[in-house]
């Protein structure tokens, strides 16, 4: 199986930590469901794994830092659920990661200066959680965003002069 889609329904329980022995996995995609619990260390296996798409359920625990064992991950949707803790700084040590999609949470701390080192990202969803710190100046090595999302957070100081090497932003 290299697809398992379950999206849009009324789904709940947790997410069999089973799902780790289909280890040619390329998409997981429960979205829009009601799964509860944390996310299983068994996911972090999917060797082959591209889409982990998570978004819209009642997730808790946190982002683990294994995340970054699913070198080919290039989408990781988790938007609003009840995911806490700080955002791993080895989420953005994945080499094709373009979308990180995880608004809507209760994640705290800053933002890892590592996410300006991830090159191919295009989308970053951060919106409405409790984030901190500064948009840093490194914002600019991100020459291939095009959306960028951290309303409703707690950042301060100003917006660097070097957003403007992100010409691909859009609406």
């Amino acid at each position: 199986m290299y697809h398992f889609g379950v999206w849009s329904n009324e789904m709940s329980g947790t997410i069999p930590k089973s799902i780790g022995l289909a280890k040619d996995m390329e998409i997981v995609d429960l979205e829009f469901n009601r799964f509860k619990g944390t996310i299983p260390e068994e996911v972090y296996g999917l060797e082959n794994l591209r889409k982990l798409w998570l978004g819209s359920n009642v997730l808790t625990g946190t982002i683990s830092n294994n995340i970054s064992t699913l070198k080919r991950l290039t989408q990781y949707h988790a938007f609003i659920n009840q995911l806490t803790g700080t955002i791993p700084k080895s989420l953005f040590t994945i080499p094709g990661l373009t979308e990180v999609d995880i608004l809507v949470n209760r994640l705290v701390g800053f933002v890892p200066q590592e996410m300006c080192d991830a090159l191919n990202l295009r989308y970053i969803g951060l919106s409405d959680n409790k984030l901190k710190g500064n948009i840093t100046d490194k914002i600019g090595n991100l020459v291939n965003l095009r959306k960028f999302h951290i309303a409703k957070n707690k950042f301060t100081g100003s917006i660097p002069e070097s957003i403007g090497n992100c010409r691909k932003l859009r609406k």
